[in-house]
């Protein structure tokens, strides 16, 4: 015999942009908005900077 799992009613779904880097923080159903990064803190250089620290730990 399955188990099922019921959500109750109907569920507003959760819009994605997929233009915005993956962490963005959305409510659901709600248009994401659009954040100007500050010059050297785009997700590159966030990713850089993170890589630098893993690379400094293991030292």
């Amino acid at each position: 015999r399955k188990k099922r799992v019921s959500f109750g009613g109907h569920l507003s779904p959760e819009l994605f942009d997929e233009s915005l880097p993956p962490n963005s923080p959305l409510k659901r159903g709600a248009i994401p908005a659009r954040l100007s990064l500050p010059f050297g803190n785009s997700p590159r250089a966030v990713l850089r900077k993170a890589q630098g620290l893993k690379h400094f730990a293991v030292q």
